[in-house]
């Protein structure tokens, strides 16, 4: 939540609108939804040309599970 908070209302309400976009259809082709190289079970989707939100994916016998981690430019990888 902090990272989403030091957007500004245009990132904001792209990130929102990507957020819904992928709770509706994680594999809609737009978002770019993919495993990170080398981190096991990290994947990231797309904002933008430039951000991506960060999503841990956890399986139970319950289902599949997004976790929301982080949004940011590209420099979010380094975060890892």
């Amino acid at each position: 939540m902090r990272s989403y908070r030091m957007l500004d209302g245009l990132l904001r309400s792209q990130t929102k609108s990507a957020v819904i976009k992928f709770s509706k259809d994680p594999n809609t082709k737009s978002l770019r939804f993919k495993p990170l190289a080398g981190v096991g079970g990290i994947y990231s989707f797309r904002v933008n040309d430039n951000f991506r939100v960060l999503v841990r994916v956890v399986e139970d016998v319950g289902g599949t599970y997004y976790l929301l981690m982080d949004v940011g430019n590209h420099d979010i990888y380094s975060r890892l």
